[in-house]
């Protein structure tokens, strides 16, 4: 089968804390397998798993995983996508987070993993998170075979179904956007702007 006519690869992406695990979550529940390995454990941060495979970590290197993920969904990160192969197809969820939320998640998870962090490391990681996301943005944008859909956190979480029905319409209506909704949890959403 060509490249061409393959059924395209569901892909959830975005930067840490943006809610690409939550994300992963809603398409397991609404019928889409995810392609997990569970190696990185459920933790305080993440109670629900963090939904990653390890193998996708080296897509720079190496490919071969990315054939795993057929008829599955997978995370991976917004700076590794540009190591995708350009022939292949893609629908990509992008994640996206309040920037301010996004730094206060990570620094609590990172206050608790290590305690030795400054407040310049999380600052540092603050000003950087504008360029890395512009950077992914532009190169998504001329890539012809990626379909993208955006997906805000904050609106997850206020209207699950209203989101799930979106990402289901993206995915060609596959899914149960009920089910996908379910597995939301506001209780989760503890990084708030101005909390």
């Amino acid at each position: 089968m060509s490249a061409s006519t393959r059924e395209p690869l569901v892909i959830v992406s975005g930067f840490p804390r943006t809610g690409t695990s939550m994300m992963m979550q809603m398409l397991e529940a609404g019928g889409l397998p995810a392609l997990v390995d569970e190696l990185r454990p459920s933790d305080e941060s993440n109670p629900k798993g963090y939904y990653e495979y390890m193998p996708v970590k080296s897509v720079s290197s190496d490919t071969r995983c990315l054939e795993e993920a057929a008829g599955k969904c997978v995370k991976i990160i917004s700076p590794l996508l540009r190591h995708l192969p350009i022939e292949g197809r893609y629908k990509i969820i992008i994640m996206r987070r309040d920037l301010d939320e996004v730094v206060q998640s990570h620094q609590r998870m990172m206050d608790r993993l290590h305690p030795t962090l400054t407040s310049s490391d999380h600052e540092t990681l603050r000003s950087a998170f504008p360029s890395l996301i512009k950077i992914v943005d532009n190169w998504l944008g001329e890539q012809p075979s990626f379909e993208v859909l955006s997906v805000e956190y904050a609106d997850a979480i206020e209207d699950p179904l209203k989101v799930a029905k979106r990402v289901n319409t993206f995915l060609d209506e596959k899914l149960n956007a009920k089910e996908m909704a379910s597995a939301v949890e506001s209780t989760l959403y503890r990084s708030r702007k101005g909390v």
